[in-house]
């Protein structure tokens, strides 16, 4: 039975991995094709557009999606059927109505929300056709919790990071060229997030638990579902003013181009949670079973283990990002956005610093120590309003940029200094050090071909990188940074035999 298990985690957390990188990839096509297209302005529409969208709509999820998640699994453990039914058609029925609402009045609210806030009548029609979204997404959401709540993972993430992505890239190229603009982009979004709406409810009802049954009678505990949503609910809210909040700030002090040129920034950075999100998919699920066993010794070990290849691969990352800011943005976005990379390197530190500390924010969870994980979030949130209201009126998109930076900077601190003083565990060794120096050789031959050089087409950077690493890797090598234990242990993770 626990092989069974301990499988079932390995092979939902591979699905993970691979879908997370197919819908990073696709994510980045997609924004790559508006952003080039469209150009800055019409770009930091679409962004702001959806911003707002996204902002709201967390104000909808009375009943989170992760309450459903959890109830589903619960009930589903103790095979009491009408609990399941109506864990579901509770929370379909209460977010339907949140949502409709939030929706009209977003439809409603349209003009008032461009002309009186951001200063622009360009956001309205976006908004009036995102505001249909509102309860297609809140549905979509439900429906893919109870999917992953019988832990029917590899559906919904085939749904989500290949349809969805794939349908979202492909109709926005082609709407695009038929000469739709800003709407042909706004359509694709559209239509790709209602088709995975539509599809998660099709798996429910045929893969997985049918819903629309008449025979399983459905038992709706409202008062459950509410009060365990009612905190997740507002840590959601907390962290979309987290994360959306600049965004927002841009377009009220600034206007709808540096939006634009912000979310150029945003995306590259970004590239430095790939990897520490996809080895917590595999921490997390490990770690809990660790500390139920007690085993908290072990837990240090693969904390630290975990959070020194988050080291190795971003802090790689990250210089490349510093160094090459100017030549990835001409790259990738075009010379249009060339004016963010003042931004993208901020940015691209402060989410290093988080990402770094990822393993101690699931630890924290592991620990059962939400309400603190509240208050950090509470904290920073604040911090964020009070920089961004602070820097972005005097500095522009570098303020926000330095404003993001600085919260997430601190999130990641207060995260890792909690956790040492709840276990003793700390994950900084004699190895970082090393890790340094080998980057060190590694990025010289680059920074003296980028002194007598400032020719960078996309063939010569992908020929810097192959230097790069190949140094990289031969000086971890030589100072043993990667060794047979790395390997063995990363075997026994994935095969859950720690």
């Amino acid at each position: 039975m626990e092989k069974e298990i301990s499988d079932k985690i390995a092979i939902s957390a591979l699905i993970v991995f691979l879908g997370m990188i197919v819908s990073k990839i696709l994510t980045y096509i997609y924004r790559l094709i508006v952003a080039r297209y469209l150009g800055p302005e019409e770009y930091g529409t679409l962004n702001l557009s959806l911003t707002i969208l996204f902002v709201l709509l967390s104000i909808a999820l009375v009943a989170h999606p992760s309450s459903i998640v959890r109830y589903v699994s619960f009930y589903k453990g103790k095979n009491e059927e009408q609990k399941i039914k109506g864990t579901i058609t509770a929370g379909l029925k209460l977010n339907i109505i949140t949502s409709v609402v939030i929706g009209i009045i977003l439809f409603l609210g349209a003009n008032y929300i461009s002309i009186n806030i951001f200063h622009t009548d360009k956001l309205i029609p976006l908004l009036k056709l995102f505001a249909f979204l509102v309860p297609v997404i809140s549905l979509g959401n439900i429906f893919q919790a109870s999917i992953e709540g019988f832990q029917k993972v590899k559906y919904t993430t085939i749904i989500r990071n290949f349809s969805e992505s794939s349908i979202q890239t492909i109709l926005t190229l082609v709407l695009l060229l038929l000469g739709l603009k800003i709407m042909g982009a706004a359509l694709g979004y559209f239509v790709a997030l209602t088709s995975s709406t539509i599809l998660l409810f099709i798996i429910l009802q045929k893969k997985v638990y049918p819903i629309l049954n008449k025979k399983i009678k459905s038992f709706e505990n409202y008062k459950e579902l509410i009060n365990y949503s009612m905190p997740l609910l507002l840590l959601s809210i907390i962290n979309i003013i987290i994360e959306k909040l600049d965004i927002l700030s841009i377009g009220y002090f600034l206007n709808l181009e540096k939006v634009g040129l912000y979310n150029a920034a945003l995306p590259l950075a970004s590239l430095s949670q790939i990897i520490p999100v996809a080895l917590t998919a595999i921490f997390m699920p490990v770690i809990t079973e660790l500390y139920a066993k007690n085993n908290i010794d072990k837990i240090k070990e693969l904390y630290k283990k975990v959070s020194r290849w988050i080291f190795i691969v971003n802090i790689a990352l990250v210089l490349m990002l510093i160094f090459f800011s100017d030549a990835v943005l001409n790259i990738f976005f075009g010379p249009l956005y060339i004016q963010a990379s003042q931004a993208l390197i901020i940015i691209a530190i402060g989410y290093f610093v988080y990402y770094q500390t990822l393993g101690s924010h699931y630890i924290l969870y592991m620990l059962g120590k939400t309400r603190l994980l509240m208050l950090n979030a509470i904290i920073v949130a604040l911090l964020n309003i009070i920089l961004n209201i602070i820097f972005i009126p005097k500095f522009g998109i570098v303020g926000a940029a330095t404003a993001l930076a600085i919260t997430y900077s601190l999130l990641g601190i207060l995260q890792f200094i909690e956790v040492y003083l709840l276990i003793k565990a700390n994950f900084l060794e004699l190895n970082y050090i090393k890790i340094i120096i080998s980057i060190i050789f590694a990025v010289t031959p680059l920074l003296l071909i980028k002194y007598f050089s400032n020719t960078f087409k996309i063939y010569l950077i992908i020929i810097y990188l192959i230097i790069f690493f190949m140094i990289y890797l031969i000086f971890l090598k030589l100072f043993k940074i990667i060794d047979k234990e790395d390997y063995y242990f990363v075997k026994r993770i994935i095969l859950k035999k720690s």
